[in-house]
């Protein structure tokens, strides 16, 4: 007697068998492909977790530092109370140590605008009388409200080294900025400006929005004078 031959695949099963080895390819594939995304969108969340840390620290390293030194200044008859702001930047005397050594400058923090979109630039002059009588040659310092608004255009450089001047992008693409000041005591209504007096606000708000949406609020405690 003859032994039968094995029976093969029928083609239904065949496509079966394709259909299933697809879906589960498919199946891998949209695997792998949202692993990648969720990697990726990650990296993403931590860098930006980190650019707002280290700008909270930079800011906050600076106030811990501010005093509210009074200048005289050249054709006014009163003198200038060095920390000064507004909803939209604030200019304030801090010591310096990381980038320069040991020194006392006027740091500005204000948005820029620049190639189309702004920025959120940290700027310093060193603390010396040169710098506020106008005579130093670098960029020249005008007491924050006093310089026509936000600035605009590419980075400026300053003398040795950034010794005398220097600047640094804190938000690369900003879209909204808003500061304002609260001072010690009972009253804690949040003001939009902050300028001429003699005493520092107990704290500073800052918030930012950037083109990946908006910030969580910074809150920062200064020295009480």
């Amino acid at each position: 007697m003859t032994p039968k031959a094995p029976k093969g695949f029928t083609l239904i099963e065949l496509v079966i068998a394709l259909t299933l080895v697809g879906m589960a390819t498919s199946l891998l594939y949209a695997a792998l492909h949202y692993g990648s995304r969720a990697w990726h969108q990650g990296e993403r969340l931590a860098q930006r977790q980190a650019t707002i840390a280290l700008v909270w620290q930079r800011v906050d390293e600076l106030l811990r530092t501010t005093g509210n030194s009074a200048v005289e200044l050249p054709g006014r008859d009163k003198d200038h109370y060095l920390f000064s702001g507004d909803d939209k930047g604030v200019e304030f005397l801090a010591t310096m140590s990381r980038e320069t050594g040991v020194g006392r400058y006027i740091v500005r923090l204000e948005p820029r605008q620049t190639d189309g979109h702004q920025q959120l630039v940290l700027r310093r002059w060193l603390y010396h009388p040169e710098v506020v009588d106008g005579s130093a040659s670098l960029p020249a310092w005008t007491p924050y409200g006093k310089s026509g608004g936000t600035a605009s255009g590419p980075p400026e450089r300053g003398a040795a080294g950034g010794l005398w001047y220097a600047e640094s992008v804190l938000v690369e693409h900003l879209r909204r900025l808003s500061l304002s000041y609260r001072k010690a005591g009972q009253d804690t209504r949040w003001q939009g400006e902050w300028k001429e007096r003699k005493e520092l606000p107990a704290l500073l708000r800052l918030e930012i929005e950037d083109n990946r949406g908006r910030w969580p609020i910074m809150v920062f405690a200064l020295p009480s004078t």
